[in-house]
C-alpha cells in the first residue's frame, strides 16, 4: 500500500478537472455525472473563494479529493463550511488519505472563521463519528433539474 507520508494535499487547479471528474463519478453509482457539464462547472468552482476543492496527490496523480463551500447560516450564528464531496480511489480507501483530506478541509474552514462544518453521508457515518463529528437530523433533497 502507498505511504500516506508521500501524499501531498493541495488546492485543486483547473487542470485537475479530468482526474477529479473520474473520482466524482465514483460518489454514487446511481448518478451519472455528465463529463461536459462537470468540466464546464469545475473552473468556476475552483476559482470561487467561497469554495474549497482539495486534492490528494502522489506521483503526480490525484488519488482523492474533498470539495465544499462556506455560507452564513442564521442557526449557527456565523459562517458554516459544508463538505459536499469526498472521494478516495477504491484501492486506497482505509489508507489515511480521507483523514488527511478532512483535516485539510477543517483547516480551510478554520481559516475562513467558520463556526462549524456540516456534511451529509449515507455510507461513511462511522468515519466522521471517529473524527469528532456528530449525527444530526435527516437530509432531504428535491431535484430541480
Amino acid at each position: 500500500m502507498m505511504s500516506v507520508q508521500a501524499l501531498e494535499i493541495r488546492t485543486a487547479r483547473e487542470a485537475d478537472a479530468d482526474e477529479v471528474h473520474a473520482l466524482a463519478d465514483q460518489l454514487d453509482p446511481a448518478v451519472d455525472i455528465d463529463r461536459e457539464r462537470f468540466l464546464e462547472a469545475f473552473p468556476n468552482f475552483v476559482d470561487n473563494p467561497a469554495n474549497c476543492c482539495l486534492v490528494a496527490t502522489t506521483d503526480e496523480k490525484i488519488r482523492g479529493y474533498a470539495a465544499g463551500s462556506k455560507h452564513t447560516a442564521l442557526y449557527a450564528q456565523g459562517v458554516v463550511a459544508r463538505l459536499d464531496e469526498m472521494v478516495v480511489e477504491d484501492e486506497l480507501r482505509h489508507s489515511g488519505i480521507g483523514t488527511r483530506l478532512v483535516e485539510a478541509f477543517e483547516q480551510w474552514a478554520a481559516s475562513q472563521n467558520c463556526v462549524l462544518i456540516d456534511l451529509v453521508t449515507d455510507t461513511a457515518g462511522g468515519f466522521y463519528l471517529g473524527r469528532g463529528y456528530e449525527a444530526k437530523g435527516t437530509y432531504y433533497i428535491k431535484r430541480l433539474r
